[in-house]
């Protein structure tokens, strides 16, 4: 449903300034477009007596084959990076600025832990049986998780934008590809 409100939103409504209109100009829809896209790729919230729990693609839809945020803030005063390719998660990076417990969310398989020191990552379930890491990260300290059933490439731990897909390319609520300034002007030439 998610996919479906924001593909709504970005063809019918998002105008070719790239500004949305309703009655009137608004600001509400747009922002609540930025926080469940957000909310897709990363969920934290505080939890006691434990400290953070951070969940990562926790509503990536299967069609988002490939997906990368870099440094999206979660609660507990964490930074988190974190790219899929094909479907899969390559890597989890967690930066601490604050030092809290950490507890992740993710669907890394058999996930190792690299940094500056060795990290202690143990598996525990909720009580819904549900799979998390509790990783002893202090502050100022990175980890970077990754899936530890094979070996990560250098390529695979990049920030990198994920391709275009031509067919889904939208002018901004136009249908059609149209001139942006006049024939002849330097904007079109």
């Amino acid at each position: 449903d998610s996919v479906r409100y924001l593909n709504t939103f970005l063809d019918r409504y998002v105008k070719p300034s790239t500004m949305y209109t309703e009655a009137g100009p608004v600001i509400e829809t747009p922002l609540s477009a930025a926080a469940s896209l957000q909310e897709m790729l990363l969920q934290s919230w505080s939890t006691d007596p434990f400290g953070t729990d951070i969940r990562v693609f926790p509503a990536i839809p299967a069609a988002w084959k490939d997906v990368t945020f870099h440094n999206l803030r979660a609660e507990g005063a964490f930074l988190v990076s974190a790219s899929r390719r094909d479907g899969k998660t390559q890597f989890v990076r967690i930066q601490s600025l604050a030092g809290a417990p950490c507890r992740v969310r993710t669907d890394l398989v058999s996930p190792i832990a690299r940094g500056s020191r060795s990290y202690t990552l143990k598996t525990e379930t909720d009580t819904n049986g549900n799979p998390f890491l509790t990783i002893d990260l202090r502050k100022g300290e990175t980890v970077l998780l990754t899936p530890g059933s094979s070996g990560t490439s250098a390529s695979a731990l990049e920030i990198a934008p994920v391709a275009p897909q031509p067919e889904r390319i939208n002018y901004y609520g136009l249908k059609t590809k149209t001139a942006t300034a006049p024939q002849g002007t330097a904007a079109s030439e």
